[in-house]
């Protein structure tokens, strides 16, 4: 505590403490002691404080005007010393990068630079905004407490922490200071006391939530998003000063006004219609009166005051400088009639004035020049006219240190300059502490000293021989030489790898550029751009001889991406460590900024396109939690505990912030399967190996959806439950579900006759759109088939549609695969909606048989698709009845190729010593994308399922499989020899498994879903029909999209 501080009402200050600590130490100890156990019975006595009233400017007049001040009994404030210290090395991880107030590494400047650097950004690019600068009323006196409490719950502070916040609030006492006589002493029920070390700590998390609100109602689209290319700063908090940026659009202001009162009730901090301002960028032709109709503001023109700065959108003027000349010549004026000694004021009060703006501004010379004539005259004149007689000492030699004879008085331009450089300083070092970084306040003289001092340019250094002569050590050269590799581009895992194909051809390669391009506006960098070239030295001479503004820079740049994707190639290769694409980009933008500052010209690098290093929610969760939002304090502590480095705040601070975020709703789940028992089906005689279908002219196919009621939000059941509204193809029908993937369904329509061909659908149930496919009928139509259904989701880039579609409402990018068998093979067949048709007959490759069993193809059921290919699991139970071996086989289709190459793999026995010899096997997938196999069967009377993963080898042809593997058995759920139980489909995405037991006096008949990965078991429903489900092609599993997801929510 510093010595020379006011005292509070105990009269005691921290001098005292330092001088007399042997004497108080035992008992300010034992005080300290009891409050950390929460005995604070008596600390109403010491918890008092005296108000004093401080003007906020000269001529005060009324309450309004003056700022309260707290002087705090002395052993309060030791406690909340102790706290806030021990919450500041928090609050970098707590709230919001935005926010610049008492935190640590931050400060005001920097607010200032990035609100004005999105203000010139937007004004440059002609983008029509608002900026409003948000004044909150009393601000640290209307915090409510109950809402301060339940964040710091929610953002994860242990219950005794909050308790002793809890005790310093509601016991503390303040007495106000009338003519220097303290009257009756005022109970607190709201706020927090200025002058408390502890309260700008609290203030600042709890108007940080508002940061949280604004950005997720931009996300979510409740406020519109400003255009441009480049992220746009849309608030900046520097304590209860807050500047937000929307649309100039009557509904943006309407729903900003609306989430601002909904805040402010909840938290308490409402805003001053009377001091807040809105001010118009790039809003000429706009009627302002009526788009600010539901928000009350004053509206001014730029310039304007903000932080005690001048904000423009232009640059500045010399009269713009003028209030900081006129401020410093009325404090000039004070002092020479308070006739002080000139030294001390002018260092500390005078130079002061000066310093704060000349940090993030740059005045003019001749403003410099005056107020150094009015520091002189102070110095050597004081209340008299200077003349050159009264000056004893030149003012430049003034300005030197003492130690080297001068008298320390600062020189303002050489102090500006170093102010500036300063930046630059922390640029270097990574200090910078906003999301969005600022444009410093420097000129290009400046940014030399921060770069390197030659004339070397890396743009400028030849290729190495190894990439020219196409040396360089990929799949296609060590083939060449016999050795054994994959043989396939590690990136796409689609084609052949070569040099070429891995700098310039490969899907990943391109979007990279194309975001580059992006990044850098540099048309020369989209691959869509591009000449045609037939090898790597002449892509290279066609992309970097292009004509552009700096040649040396683009070539600077080639080089960097190609670096950094080769270091990205061989991170995947030899230590089998993936990196997505935002990774390999911010790798690039973080190298290309180190280039830069060692001397590589040309290197346009934005320090506003930088992505965020803290951890994110994904976008889905903010939505969903912003949507679900109610005007009660827990929903908003909810919004505020979804901390963009939550993530790293817990898994660093364990023990402080103990607390996890609130568990948000999965996707919606559910299941068709076919009610009616008369639907056609296609059966085999085995006795006479004869094909017959059975027919019924006077029933339908009726297919039925059965939502899940698993940890799913109700309004989403209530979509999913009227999912066959008239509209639906289930309407038209006897439309019949074969397969389901990323909430696409795929149908098989009514047939109509017996030579009916097949006419098969893709619908996406949630918004209706339905693809039909052209029908397979006289030749091509095919009897028992399995489908499969790959989707755009499941690919990095989807292919470029080379048709145009046939109606506005589509389901997007999809493939369809179906295996059938013609006499003496099996065939498979795709269709693709980039080209609207459907593939040649392809037959199953060497390494498997020629054809599969029919009982065998009915009974595939679900198909698992990862990275293109398709895998179905071969039923052991039908391997068995034929007096085969009891080993399962593993069905593969690559079908994101035009041509879909198959083959059968087999697969060991499980890893467990269960008996699951009656029972269907499935597949799935883990969390991290791998195969598995699972099983299910019964164990001492018991259900039991267990899972073993499956491993993709170095070759892409073969797999393993791992023998360890994982089971769990369900002791409520009873099973015998006697009963049916059936594996019906596996939810990729949210690691839900279906199940079906069936059987005579079965003691739990029903349908189950089950998490894999929290071993938690509910029942969907009753049974279903034991006919209706005796295939499993009757039963298909869906999971609804996430675009579907937040539209349903919102």
């Amino acid at each position: 505590m510093p010595g020379d501080k006011a005292p509070g009402p105990d009269g005691f200050t921290g001098a005292f403490f330092s001088k007399c600590w042997d004497i108080v130490k035992g008992d300010l100890l034992s005080a300290a002691n009891a409050f950390h156990l929460l005995r604070t019975s008596n600390l109403a006595i010491v918890n008092t404080a005296n108000i004093v009233l401080i003007p906020k400017k000269e001529g005060a007049t009324s309450v309004a005007d003056y700022r309260p001040i707290s002087l705090i009994h002395s052993f309060a404030k030791i406690i909340s010393k102790v706290l806030a210290m021990r919450l500041a090395p928090l609050m970098n991880s707590i709230v919001s990068p935005n926010q610049s107030a008492f935190i640590k590494g931050c400060n005001i400047h920097e607010s200032f630079l990035a609100v004005r650097s999105t203000v010139r950004r937007l004004n440059n690019s002609r983008t029509s905004a608002l900026f409003i600068k948000l004044d909150i009323s009393k601000a640290f006196d209307s915090v409510r407490w109950d809402y301060l409490l339940n964040l710091l719950k929610e953002l994860g502070f242990p219950t005794r922490w909050c308790d002793w916040v809890a005790t310093l609030l509601s016991m503390a006492t303040s007495r106000v200071l009338i003519n220097g006589v303290p009257c009756a002493p005022i109970r607190h029920g709201r706020g927090l006391r200025q002058g408390d070390p502890l309260s700008p700590l609290l203030f600042v998390i709890s108007i940080d939530p508002l940061q949280k609100l604004l950005d997720l109602a931009a996300s979510s689209g409740c406020l519109g998003k400003l255009r441009g290319r480049t992220p746009t700063l849309r608030v900046s908090l520097y304590a209860d000063d807050t500047a937000i940026f929307v649309k100039p659009t009557q509904k943006d202001v309407t729903a900003l006004s609306r989430l601002l009162r909904n805040f402010g009730d909840t938290s308490g901090l409402l805003d001053n219609a009377q001091k807040s301002t809105v001010v118009p960028i790039r809003c000429g032709g706009l009627d302002l009166t009526a788009i600010l109709t539901n928000f009350e503001a004053q509206t001014k023109q730029f310039p304007i005051k903000y932080l005690g700065l001048p904000l423009s959108h232009k640059c500045l003027r010399r009269v713009d400088f003028q209030p900081l000349v006129d401020k410093m010549a009325n404090k000039l004026t004070t002092l020479e009639r308070e006739a002080i000694k000139p030294r001390g004021p002018l260092k500390l009060v005078l130079t002061s004035q000066a310093i704060y703006s000349i940090t993030s501004l740059s005045p003019p010379k001749s403003t410099l020049r005056e107020i150094d004539g009015m520091r002189k005259r102070f110095l050597w004149a004081g209340a008299e006219a200077l003349t050159g007689a009264k000056c004893k000492v030149n003012w430049l030699r003034s300005a030197r240190p003492l130690d080297l004879g001068g008298l320390g008085v600062l020189h303002l331009g050489f102090f500006a300059r170093a102010l500036r450089l300063r930046w630059l300083w922390r640029k270097w070092i990574g200090r910078q502490s906003l999301e969005l970084q600022a444009e410093t306040p420097c000129t290009k003289k400046d940014k030399l000293l921060f770069a390197a001092a030659t004339s070397f340019s890396i743009g400028s250094m030849p290729l190495r021989p190894s990439s020219k002569l196409n040396r360089i050590w990929t799949s296609d050269r060590l083939q060449a030489r016999g050795w054994a590799n994959q043989g396939h581009c590690p990136l796409c895992r689609h084609s052949p790898e070569s040099a070429f194909h891995l700098l310039a051809e490969c899907r990943f390669t391109k979007r990279l550029w194309k975001e580059l391009s992006s990044w850098t506006a540099n048309l020369e960098l989209d691959p869509t751009n591009w000449e045609p070239s037939a090898d790597l030295h002449q892509w290279w001479t066609n992309t970097a001889a292009v004509p552009s503004a700096s040649k040396k820079g683009l070539r600077s740049l080639i080089i960097l991406v190609c670096w950094e994707i080769w270091k990205e190639r061989n991170s995947r290769v030899f230590n089998r460590a993936e990196a997505p694409l935002n990774r390999v980009l911010s790798k690039i933008k973080d190298e290309a900024g180190l280039w830069s500052l060692v001397g590589a010209k040309g290197l346009a690098i934005d320090d506003d396109m930088d992505d965020s290093n803290g951890t994110r929610l994904s976008g889905d969760a903010l939505a969903a939690v912003f949507i679900l939002l109610s005007d009660d304090a827990a929903a908003v502590v909810r919004c505020a505990a979804t901390c963009r480095r939550w993530a790293s705040v817990v898994s660093k601070n364990a023990g402080v912030l103990s607390r996890a975020l609130p568990p948000l709703p999965t996707m919606a789940l559910g299941f068709f399967h076919d009610q009616d028992t008369s639907t056609p089906r296609v059966r085999y005689n085995h006795n006479h190996n004869k094909r017959r279908k059975l027919l019924s002219a006077a029933a339908d196919p009726a297919a039925s959806f059965v939502p899940t009621a698993w940890d799913t939000p109700r309004h989403v059941l209530r979509v999913l439950s009227n999912m066959r509204r008239p509209s639906s193809p289930f309407a038209a029908g006897g439309a019949r579900a074969v397969a389901c993937r990323n909430g696409r369904v795929v149908l098989e329509l009514q047939r109509h006759a017996r030579d009916a061909g097949l006419r098969l659908s893709v619908w996406n149930p949630m918004t209706g759109d339905e693809a039909p496919l052209p029908p397979l009928s006289g030749d091509d139509k095919p009897g028992v088939y399995a489908c499969a259904l790959l989707t755009g989701e499941d690919l990095e880039e989807p292919p470029p549609t080379t048709r145009r579609p046939t109606s506005t409402s589509s389901p997007g990018f999809f493939r369809v695969l179906i295996v059938h068998n013609r006499r003496g093979f099996t065939a498979l067949r795709t269709y693709s909606s980039d080209t609207g048709s459907w593939s040649a007959e392809a037959r199953l490759d060497g390494r498997s048989p020629k054809k599969l069993k029919s009982d065998q193809l009915r009974e595939l059921g679900q198909a698992v698709v990862i990275r293109g290919v398709a895998y179905w699991h071969l039923s052991l139970r039908l391997q068995e009845e034929e007096g085969g071996a009891a080993a399962d086989a593993l069905f593969a289709v690559r079908f994101d190729t035009p041509e879909p190459p198959a083959h059968v793999t087999s697969m060991p026995p499980p890893a467990f010593n269960y008996n699951f010899n009656r029972s269907y096997g499935l597949l799935g997938t883990t969390r991290d994308g791998k195969l598995c196999s699972i099983r299910a069967g019964f164990c001492a009377g018991y259900l039991s399922v267990g899972r073993t993963v499956w491993e993709e080898a170095d070759d892409g042809t073969e797999g393993r499989w791992e023998r360890k593997g994982r089971h769990v058995t369900f002791t409520h759920i009873t099973l015998r020899c006697s009963d049916r139980l059936h594996l019906r489909w596996f939810c990729e995405k949210s690691g839900i498994l279906f199940l079906t037991l069936l059987g005579d006096g079965c003691a739990y008949p029903g349908t189950f879903a089950l998490n894999l990965a929290t071993s938690k078991i509910d029942r969907v429903c009753d049974a279903i029909d034991d006919d209706a489900c005796n295939s499993r092609s009757c039963f298909i599993g869906y999971e609804m999209d996430r675009a579907s997801y937040l539209a349903s929510i919102a």
